[in-house]
């Protein structure tokens, strides 16, 4: 059976040469927990999940990523601007699954950083850092309402459609049952021009070229 690369150890991600935006950094720190605290209770982060406390201390985020840290089947990097160092958001495999080669990837960006190409370059370095350990697959899963997300992942990445979890999260704001979706991507399909077919979209953004090589 396929053997993962060292998971767990400190990590910065970023595009090859000078052509990225952003640097992700593993793992996150407590200095790093009232960042968190803004992107977990931002409206942006909360609309398509109803599952999370819109009133979460930092006591919270402190006691979520310690135990993430503890589980040890978490691995979350914090998102800065290359340029200025400027914190963007998070992002990174959750609920790892080592005898399965599969993790669930996730991404919080702060609302004003939305649409200017940072999640797409965030997510490029997280699906190709994670199949180069070795994963052979990745899901997303989100609100079926989360029209922007599905679109991005169907439209700009091409993952593909598993199924649909009917009445899976209760929303207490509207005080009903919402119905999730999941989407998943195969290290073949990466492979076969996936990821070629994102990192365009990340040059489109950056409108600096780098090779299908450079990883």
């Amino acid at each position: 059976m396929p053997q993962l690369q060292p998971l767990l150890e400190p990590t910065i991600l970023q595009v090859p040469g000078s052509s990225g935006r952003i640097i992700l950094t593993f793992p996150m720190t407590a200095a790093d927990d009232a960042d968190q605290l803004r992107t977990m209770t931002s409206p942006e982060f909360l609309e398509h999940l109803p599952m999370m406390n819109p009133n979460m201390t930092l006591a919270d985020i402190a006691a979520r990523r310690e135990k993430q840290a503890a589980d040890g089947i978490y691995k979350v990097f914090r998102i800065n601007k290359k340029e200025t160092g400027e914190y963007i958001g998070s992002c990174g495999m959750y609920r790892i699954e080592t005898d399965n080669l599969a993790y669930d990837c996730g991404l919080g960006i702060l609302g004003q950083f939305h649409r200017l190409g940072y999640a797409s370059e965030a997510l490029f370095l997280i699906l190709d850092h994670g199949f180069n350990l070795g994963f052979n697959r990745t899901t997303f899963v989100t609100s079926s309402n989360n029209i922007g997300m599905r679109k991005w992942l169907e439209n700009a990445l091409g993952a593909k459609l598993e199924g649909t979890m009917r009445q899976a999260w209760r929303d207490d704001r509207i005080n009903e049952w919402v119905d999730s979706v999941m989407y998943s991507v195969l290290k073949s399909e990466w492979e076969a021009g996936m990821r070629e077919r994102l990192l365009t979209k990340v040059q489109s953004y950056v409108g600096v070229g780098i090779t299908n090589n450079q990883k």
